[in-house]
């Protein structure tokens, strides 16, 4: 998605992800990672968009910010930190887009919903995928974020065939064309 979108604008990618596994996808080891910006923010946030530059990767258009590589490190950050540093990153920097890869790891997380555009929701066409897609929309309503559930593109993956293990082969995989349609109507809607 962040490759795709890349060619229309700005990403930032930030995985937020207890195990990403993207330095030994990227087969780098990130010198600094969203621990040193989250530590920035927090001291004053001078610079931070320098600092946010100099971090990231960048694969086929895309910027990568370096995850956490520890996941107890991510589950102690709290939202309005999540919160703060998502719009000092809007303020700040040029970027167009910012795609967050979130889990439930991530305190606050529905709060952090309620800030997006758009939501995505990966799923799969079985019977277990849709029971745990079920529980979750069922927990959402019950929880009253059904504005969350009204913005949720839930997007059914087939089983692909071949995936390529190199990250900036992406675009030009199965992989691709199911993204793309998926994020066709709010690509538009976007930008």
């Amino acid at each position: 998605m962040g490759q795709l979108l890349g060619k229309k604008g700005k990403v930032l990618y930030i995985n937020l992800e207890g195990f990403s596994g993207l330095n030994v996808l990227l087969k780098y080891n990130f010198q600094r990672d969203l621990s040193d910006l989250l530590y920035y923010l927090q001291n004053g946030n001078q610079g931070l968009a320098y600092i946010l530059g100099s971090m990231v990767e960048s694969v086929n258009g895309l910027d990568i910010l370096p995850p956490m590589l520890c996941q107890m490190d991510l589950i102690s950050i709290e939202a309005n930190v999540w919160i703060r540093l998502f719009g000092e990153i809007e303020r700040y920097s040029d970027y167009e887009y910012l795609i967050l890869d979130l889990s439930d790891s991530v305190q606050g997380l529905f709060d952090i919903l309620r800030q997006c555009f758009v939501v995505y929701t990966m799923t799969e066409n079985d019977g277990f995928a849709m029971a745990k897609i079920d529980q979750y929309e069922q927990m959402m309503k019950q929880c009253q974020y059904e504005d969350i559930l009204k913005k949720t593109n839930k997007c059914v993956l087939p089983h692909f065939s071949y995936l390529p293990k190199q990250l900036d082969r992406l675009t030009f995989s199965e992989l691709a064309g199911v993204v793309k349609e998926c994020i066709k109507e709010d690509l538009y809607a976007v930008g």
